[in-house]
């Protein structure tokens, strides 16, 4: 993906992206290990941006996920949603062999 620290310095820059150098080792390390990197920080901090610059620094594409904690409660649609499946899924019948 990266054959160095210049070179993915050099392709974060070419897509507006400047980032200091520990973060270019950071990067460079989770793709070479082929970890995930989790990002974490106020809202407004550039996590999508990052996220997307490394994508196409890496030529490749970012697939967001929304992940929201829902309280207990909640009439939010997605919960009944996912208790109505849940109660689906273990009211259905046992196979025995």
């Amino acid at each position: 993906m990266f054959d160095s620290l210049v070179e993915l310095s050099n392709k974060l820059s070419a897509t507006g992206y400047f980032i200091d150098p520990v973060m270019v080792q950071v990067v460079f390390l989770a793709a070479k290990l082929k970890k995930p990197l989790l990002l974490e920080g106020p809202a407004g901090s550039g996590k999508p941006q990052f996220a997307l610059s490394v994508a196409a620094a890496a030529d490749t594409h970012v697939e967001r996920l929304q992940c929201y904690h829902l309280a207990p409660g909640s009439n939010h649609q997605l919960s009944r949603s996912i208790s109505d499946n849940q109660k689906n899924v273990t009211s259905a019948p046992q196979n025995t062999f």
